[in-house]
């Protein structure tokens, strides 16, 4: 079986398309473990999960949570830093426990040490859902287009695109070089993945599964079948497909 397209029209009917899978799976599964990406895009998706958990009573803070990725040099209290902006857009405000959230420390004195501990807490716990964004280059995670990763964690050297698109974390200044992340084939164990691209600027990104071409990481989940891309208008504009909701 191959993966699921939904093509809806804007940015915000895609991240409450988004938020209705995933809740279904907290409401199947409280206890399950999960991975979220902390770009940009899927902070509408976890505002209307959040906004579940508070008028519909749907359990998000009983589930076991893996940092997706960091970049290295910066930690948890580091403006910037994915589990910073993480805490702030969903941990804290879904009360979360701390001791319910495991992500890679990238200001750890020793990273290969971390490494090891991450892919510890993966092989320990398997993820169950993912629900992730796209970079503007097709990355997923940290997973960068022909750069290769190692085991189900891994640090990555960054691609120049990473790094310039990531100055907007930094307020234009530069970005680190090197990111860890949960690897492809970690994510692929995964029984729920969501991916997220909406906007013109991942339109290469979403048009290349569309079209069938899955040489980028977003990809390698084509033929997963738990895997839902979910797009929206703009990110897939000038391509003919019946796949609109």
């Amino acid at each position: 079986m191959k993966a699921q397209i939904v093509i809806c029209k804007n940015h915000q009917e895609a991240s409450l398309y988004a938020a209705k899978l995933a809740a279904a799976e907290f409401a199947q599964n409280p206890g399950l473990t999960a991975t979220f990406a902390a770009g940009d895009t899927p902070f509408s998706c976890y505002h209307s999960l959040i906004q579940k958990q508070q008028n519909e009573g749907l359990q998000l803070n009983l589930a076991q949570y893996i940092g997706l990725d960091e970049w290295i040099g910066l930690g948890p209290n580091d403006e910037g830093s994915c589990l910073h902006y993480m805490n702030k857009g969903y941990y804290w405000p879904a009360g979360i426990p701390q001791q319910q959230i495991n992500a890679f420390d990238g200001r750890a004195k020793n990273i290969d040490a971390e490494l090891i501990r991450m892919r510890e807490i993966l092989h320990e716990n398997p993820l169950d859902l993912a629900i992730l964004g796209v970079g503007v280059n097709g990355h997923i995670g940290f997973n960068e287009p022909g750069i290769p990763t190692s085991g189900d964690f891994s640090l990555v050297a960054l691609s120049e695109t990473t790094q310039t698109v990531g100055r907007k974390y930094f307020a234009g200044k530069h970005t680190p070089q090197q990111g860890a992340t949960i690897t492809l084939q970690a994510l692929k164990k995964a029984r729920r993945i969501i991916i997220i691209a909406t906007g013109t600027s991942k339109k290469a990104a979403a048009t290349s599964i569309l079209a069938g071409q899955h040489t980028l990481p977003v990809g390698a989940f084509a033929g997963h079948a738990g895997t839902c891309y979910v797009f929206d208008e703009q990110a897939v504009q000038g391509f003919e497909a019946d796949y609109t909701r």
